[in-house]
């Protein structure tokens, strides 16, 4: 019916909006908080209850700013899911779970949930069976996906699947829409990759190059482009081979107003679609922006292409 001001924890001077904490009780009866912040996760303990706290440090667990989930298990263990990227870029991509079997000193397991970028805002809870259930959100303004996952300590720790009835990425929502494909779908396409990449929907928060910063994503696509599909490959080099009669649309680099592909595209047949206007394929463009040329193309034609180029397809 009341509340009242028990205390607080001074942040590292620099950092700021601490905000979406989570506080588990520590084995010997103190207080761990962890913080989000500008720099990652901060944290704080307490030995009086909550009333006085240490002064926030680094965590040094991530940098990435964003909801992390921090629970006790029944084994006494602390489970943490937060974002790990290989990249260490700040990106909110490799939801990872990991375990501490010494009151959040040290981390182990390390299992990833999902990779994909644009997934978020985790948090869950175990049932008397063992079972711990972790709910996500993925591409809240595009995809607008909640989506679960059932795992065990044993998987955690592993940093692998192990247990069968455990299960990852599993759809619970999604707005309405339609699912995402699944491979065998992608396989009848008709465009085949021929340079060892594979078919993708084309949609925003999507990975561009197969080896490239999971952070370098399609952030601006315009409208007509949602949902066609792309030839998911290297930066260096995308090639593909048509199987259906369709409509081809190659994105590529302009740099102050000049389209080095030009040439070589209007020699393969491709027109410049005026009627989409030149846009900034991923936020971290600096002084190029992005154009499309179209060609319908017969089954059978095969095209391909160097550096910085986009194979978008619709049958």
């Amino acid at each position: 019916k009341t509340w009242s001001f028990r205390g607080g924890v001074k942040g590292i001077q620099g950092s700021s909006s601490a905000d979406e904490n989570m506080v588990v009780e520590l084995g010997d009866g103190s207080l761990m908080m962890y913080i989000r912040t500008t720099i990652g996760i901060e944290k704080s303990y307490s030995y009086d209850k909550g009333y006085t706290w240490s002064d926030a440090v680094n965590a040094n667990i991530t940098k990435t700013v964003s909801r992390f989930f921090l629970s006790k298990l029944d084994s006494g263990k602390l489970l943490l899911v937060y974002h790990n990227p290989p990249a260490k870029d700040g990106s909110r991509s490799y939801l990872t779970a990991s375990i501490s079997e010494d009151d959040g000193k040290t981390w182990k397991g390390n299992l990833i949930i999902d990779e994909r970028n644009g997934v978020s805002y985790p948090d869950g809870f175990q049932t008397k069976d063992g079972k711990i259930y972790v709910i996500y959100d993925r591409n809240r303004g595009s995809d607008m996906e909640i989506l679960m996952a059932v795992i065990t300590e044993e998987d955690i720790l592993a940093g692998r699947i192990v247990n069968p009835e455990s299960r990852l990425k599993v759809l619970v929502n999604n707005n309405g829409k339609q699912p995402p494909k699944t491979p065998e779908e992608l396989k009848n396409t008709g465009i085949t990759p021929t340079d060892g990449g594979q078919v993708a929907v084309l949609e925003n928060n999507k990975t561009i190059f197969s080896n490239r910063s999971e952070s370098r994503v399609f952030v601006n696509l315009p409208k007509k482009f949602h949902g066609m599909y792309y030839v998911y490959s290297e930066l260096e080099y995308s090639s593909a081979r048509i199987d259906k009669d369709g409509d081809v649309y190659i994105f590529t680099k302009r740099n102050n107003g000049v389209v080095s592909l030009h040439g070589h595209l209007t020699f393969l047949g491709f027109v410049q679609d005026k009627s989409v206007e030149p846009f900034r394929m991923f936020d971290q463009a600096t002084g190029e922006d992005t154009v499309v040329y179209h060609k319908r193309c017969k089954a059978g034609e095969e095209i391909s292409f160097g550096n910085w180029v986009v194979i978008a397809y619709k049958p």
